[in-house]
């Protein structure tokens, strides 16, 4: 059973979403730099990294 927030438009949504977070001064992206994927700036390390650790409880 898929549940739904209040307010959201579904996959629309979180495009929207992570387009904004996006223009955060502190997470850029770089095709060099693991692909393009968004990281924390100055760095090599993955948005996508810090939310699986924050996920798995281990921060």
């Amino acid at each position: 059973m898929r549940r739904r927030l209040r307010g959201c438009e579904g996959a629309g949504y979180l495009k929207t979403y992570f387009l904004k977070m996006l223009q955060f001064e502190h997470i850029t992206t770089n095709p060099k730099i693991l692909g393009g994927k968004p990281i924390i700036k100055d760095t090599r390390i993955s948005v996508e990294l810090i939310l699986e650790l924050l996920a798995s409880g281990a921060v």
